[in-house]
């Protein structure tokens, strides 16, 4: 997502944390839900940023619980 080492990609970040969230990634779905919320390489979405925040947190991702 920072673009370390190459170039800024957030489609690429978005997919990734798309995946790792599907997957049972807490971490994932709370990057997921910064994405939504801050409208990070797209609109602002607060549904997506909260249905993706929920399942971080249902994964025990504490940060993600926060931002509920």
């Amino acid at each position: 997502e920072k673009g370390e080492g190459g170039e800024v990609n957030y489609e690429a970040a978005m997919q990734a944390y798309a995946r790792a969230c599907a997957l049972n990634g807490a971490l994932g779905c709370y990057n997921l839900g910064r994405m939504y919320r801050y409208g990070i390489g797209q609109e602002v979405d607060e549904d997506r940023a909260k249905r993706a925040y929920r399942k971080g947190c249902d994964l025990a991702d504490r940060d993600a619980c926060r931002m509920l």
